[in-house]
């Protein structure tokens, strides 16, 4: 049925009981493989979200973070100025 013949004037009959098969092996193969494939890049595509919000959490701690070093000067010119007005005060 599938007559193969090559340049050097070598034919080989290909028997459909052996190409049907072959050929379902190599697309159940191409199949799988493409399934891993995606299945790679879907994980890499969730780790890119993580990442996403993890820097998003990131960003919002350093704002924290600024504000709270900002609030403690804050508090320590506060304590300065009340030390210098306990010191200034008569007794």
């Amino acid at each position: 049925m599938f007559n193969m013949t090559y340049n050097d004037g070598f034919s080989m009959y290909m028997s459909p009981s052996f190409f049907v098969p072959c050929s379902a092996i190599v697309t159940i193969g191409a199949v799988g493989l493409a399934m891993i494939v995606k299945g790679c890049f879907d994980h890499l595509s969730q780790k890119e979200k993580e990442n996403e919000v993890l820097k998003v959490q990131a960003s919002n701690f350093e704002k924290k973070n600024k504000k709270i070093v900002k609030l403690k000067e804050d508090l320590q010119k506060l304590q300065g100025l009340i030390a210098k007005d306990a010191k200034s005060c008569p007794r």
